[in-house]
């Protein structure tokens, strides 16, 4: 199955939501995602309004105890939950949890206690616990299979696009209760009473909003729709779509749930699902590198949120410079997603994880050391922007390194120990905070705050810049080039080498075709080649190895089971001249000529062959590839992605020497053909193997379209020239 087109692509937000049953719940979920927001921006201040009166660490624990209350549910009682969750009627379900975290969040400014703050925040949690089970399974009722994950995509969007409104909505609401203390006396005091009237309101309507939703009872029914959702089964729906949760409550970012189907909710234990996972999560160095990161980085992140609050009132910026900095993290996180990756495009992906982490934590470093609110906002955008880099490179990554049996297993233990991580660092943040306390030095007419507060992020910034430094070491997959010189060549949109005079400009088309045994490139090769010799144009169909007599003779010893001993890098030195021959006699005089060439294999196998799969160097692979084709790069590169059981099982008959290794060396080729994708976005197109052939020539026919040549040469002499389709 090919992959949907990410959220941002055109029309497919407004195809999802045209669905009118999901539509409604997409707004149910906007308002609760943002009555849960704003409802952990006002309880942590309402608590250190509270408490201002009753010294610091009392301070400290009543604004981190909110926190704390919100994610212990989760860890705890979960369990009960998921027991629970199918039992009993959905839409019920979502409706009275709805009014009910409403009634709780009214009560509060209303009561006007700590004690019942706390339990109440408990108690909404509890219930969101039993809420987000019956949403969840809501979904796949109301849109689709094929744009579940469009679905699941606009809700997790959703949930934390809602958190800077929330930010922006509280800051603005203190702003005016502000306003109206200094008219009314009486309207000013608690500050964050408003802003939990019109929390417990979005409760209400979202409630409304779900009560009108055809949700059925159990989770066989199937709601009415034009295009009723079937279940997601494995064999037909990728491994995002089957798992891809949609985030409900404020825990940690939501993350891909363990990939078994499951048609009944089923207990989840925290503790032992972690114990389980720590078992699968470190396979390779760079699984590990990016676990440590992820986890470092939630550490950090939950000593900021335990002292966050307390640090903006010791800045004299109140509820309002407390809504700045929130919005500031959430805003600078979805400028890291969209915009990181795309500015440094061409920078290397597992450098850029460890890079990102460490620039958060510098700018962390810097707004604990500077007790000032412009420069803490400012450096809080910061912060946010590398978190969001780090954490959407680290989730693909994950998805793409970790193999598909324990793949489950590892989100899974990222899930749980996360959110551990994230209560533990919560709780001790303050306590910190607190036992450091806050000193005032001065020296002639100069005088410096030393908060406990900044203290507490100068050693959250510590950690992040520790673990990205041990993840970058992990993951660090080009030692030969130094960081600055990688990162300033990234930024310049220029290549890591040194340049070159400037090369001929070849007026042909260079297409090449990758993927694992099985995957159907000849075939694709040839359907290629009949629809553009229809368009008019002159093609050269080719293959590696073998498309030359020396490489006929190449091919014959690099194939032959006889020849088993043969070292890798002989391999690789015999892939590099067949490939030399291959370029100058038949690439470079086709595309000299204005030809459409179209090869079967090229550089990029090398790289996952005897890259990945015989575990060689890739640098040096490249370098020396790079010297026998005179850097002669495709204009697009064709990866028909297949997973190796898959695809060896379509060979059929005998097998040469390659196709006759074991599946695990696949597995490493594929994996390094998806890692070269990733790291070059732009020439790759990426099609799941697996699809009907047809429709698979149709997406690369898509694809190729723009890159022709404009107009079509008529030059029936050219057409003379074209060779025949070289199949496997």
């Amino acid at each position: 199955m090919s992959r949907p087109a990410p959220l941002g692509a055109p029309g497919e937000a407004r195809s999802v939501l045209a669905i009118k049953p999901f539509r409604r719940l997409w707004i149910s979920l906007s308002l609760s995602s943002l009555g849960d927001w704003l409802s952990l921006l006002a309880l942590m201040s309402l608590a250190a309004i509270l408490t201002q009166d009753d010294g610091q660490i009392v301070q400290y624990f009543a604004v981190s105890g909110v926190v704390v209350l919100k994610l212990a549910p989760s860890i705890v009682l979960s369990p009960f939950a998921g027991l629970l969750a199918d039992r009993v009627d959905r839409r019920l379900t979502m409706v009275v949890g709805d009014i009910l975290r409403g009634l709780l969040y009214i009560s509060i400014p209303i009561v006007g206690r700590l004690d019942w703050l706390l339990i109440a925040n408990f108690l909404a949690e509890v219930v969101a616990l039993f809420w987000a089970p019956a949403k969840d399974a809501t979904v796949p009722n109301l849109v689709p299979k094929k744009k579940l994950e469009q679905a699941n995509q606009l809700s997790l969007l959703t949930t934390y696009g809602t958190a800077p409104v929330a930010a922006g909505l509280f800051a603005a609401l203190a702003s005016i209760t502000t306003l109206l203390g200094g008219l009314f006396p009486t309207l000013g005091s608690p500050e964050a009473d408003i802003a939990l009237y019109i929390n417990g309101v979005t409760f209400f309507v979202a409630a409304a909003v779900i009560w009108t939703l055809p949700i059925p009872k159990r989770n066989g029914a199937v709601a009415p729709d034009p295009e009723p959702a079937a279940p997601p089964q494995p064999d037909d729906v990728s491994a995002n779509e089957r798992t891809a949760p949609i985030a409900t409550t404020l825990e940690v970012p939501a993350l891909p749930e363990p990939e078994k189907p499951k048609e009944h909710f089923k207990p989840e234990n925290v503790l032992r699902t972690i114990w389980e996972g720590w078992r699968f999560a470190g396979t390779t160095p760079v699984v590990r590198g990016l676990l440590l990161g992820m986890l470092g980085a939630f550490a950090a992140g939950g000593a900021v949120v335990g002292v966050a609050r307390v640090f903006v009132e010791r800045l004299g910026a109140g509820n309002a410079g407390f809504g700045v900095l929130f919005c500031a993290v959430f805003a600078g996180m979805a400028l890291g997603m969209l915009a990181g990756p795309r500015i440094l495009s061409n920078f290397s992906r597992r450098r850029l994880f460890g890079l990102s982490i460490g620039v958060s934590g510098a700018a962390l470093l810097f707004t604990g050391l500077i007790p000032n609110m412009v420069m803490a906002a400012v450096l809080t955008l910061i912060v946010g922007a590398g978190a969001g880099i780090a954490w959407v490179i680290g989730l693909t990554m994950l998805g793409q390194e970790v193999e598909d049996d324990i793949r489950g297993r590892t989100f899974a233990f990222l899930h749980a120990a996360s959110r551990v991580v994230l209560l533990v660092s919560v709780s001790v943040a303050p306590l910190l905070a607190g036992l450091i306390g806050d000193y005032r030095f001065e020296v002639r007419d100069l005088t410096y705050d030393f908060l406990g507060t900044g203290a507490v992020l100068v050693i959250a910034a510590l950690l992040a810049i520790l673990v990205s430094v041990i993840s970058y070491r992990q993951m660090n997959d080009n030692p030969d080039v130094p960081l600055l010189t990688e990162l300033v060549a990234a930024l310049r949109g220029a290549p890591v080498t040194a340049e070159k005079p400037e090369k001929e400009k070849l007026p042909g088309t260079f297409i090449a075709l990758e993927g694992g045994e099985g995957a159907g490139k000849s075939t694709q090769v040839g359907q290629l080649s009949v629809w553009l010799r229809e368009e008019g144009f002159e093609v050269v169909s080719t293959r590696e190895p073998g498309s030359t007599k020396l490489g006929m003779r190449l091919r014959a010893l690099l194939l032959d089971k006889e020849h088993t001993a043969m070292s890798a890098r002989a391999e690789a030195l015999l892939y590099a001249a067949d490939r030399a021959e291959h370029v100058n006699t038949v690439i470079l005089p086709a595309l000299r000529r204005g030809a459409i060439v179209i090869s079967d294999r090229y550089i990029d196998s090398t790289l996952a062959y005897q890259g990945a799969g015989r575990e060689l160097a890739r640098s040096e692979i490249a370098h020396i590839s790079d010297w026998a084709t005179d850097s002669l790069v495709p204009d697009i590169t064709v990866l028909l992605d297949i997973p190796p059981e898959e695809g060896l099982t379509r060979l059929g008959g005998s097998t040469d020497r390659i196709e006759a290794e074991s599946e695990e060396f696949h597995k490493r080729v594929r994996k390094g053909f998806r890692d070269l994708a990733e790291r070059d976005p732009d020439r790759y197109l990426v099609v799941d193997a697996r699809e009907p052939q047809e429709e698979i020539t149709r997406e690369i026919q898509r694809r190729i379209r723009p890159l022709l040549p404009d107009p079509v040469p008529q030059d029936a002499e050219a057409i003379t020239g074209m060779m025949p389709i070289i199949r496997e």
